[in-house]
């Protein structure tokens, strides 16, 4: 048998070394891919119910701006009422005045 000489024995031995390193540093990243993916998930589990939070504010402040505007269209009515009534009362308070000045006029 031909056995390696000791050259190339130590150059064995510094591959093999090499590979346990390699083989080492890729399980530590591979633990630390690991926390990286926890944090992840933890971070979008947050984010996702802020944003559930945000859509329950949104959904609230949309039925606001909904009754808003139901009441904003109910006092145009009432003004647009007394905007009428307001011109009527000036009509009838225009004859009553005229009226007045013909009948003062007539004595």
């Amino acid at each position: 048998m031909n056995q390696p000489n000791r050259e190339e024995f130590e150059e064995l031995k510094r591959t093999v070394k090499k590979l346990e390193q390699d083989r080492n540093d890729i399980a530590e990243n591979e633990k630390m891919l690991l926390k990286l993916a926890k944090y992840h998930r933890a971070g979008l589990q947050e984010l996702n119910g802020k944003l559930e939070r945000l859509e329950l504010v949104q959904g609230d402040t949309n039925e606001r701006l909904d009754k808003i505007e139901h009441l904003q269209v109910e006092h145009n009515k009432r003004f647009d009422h007394i905007d009428q009534m307001l011109t009527t009362h000036t009509e009838v308070l225009n004859r009553i005045v005229s009226l007045l000045e013909g009948q003062q006029e007539s004595e």
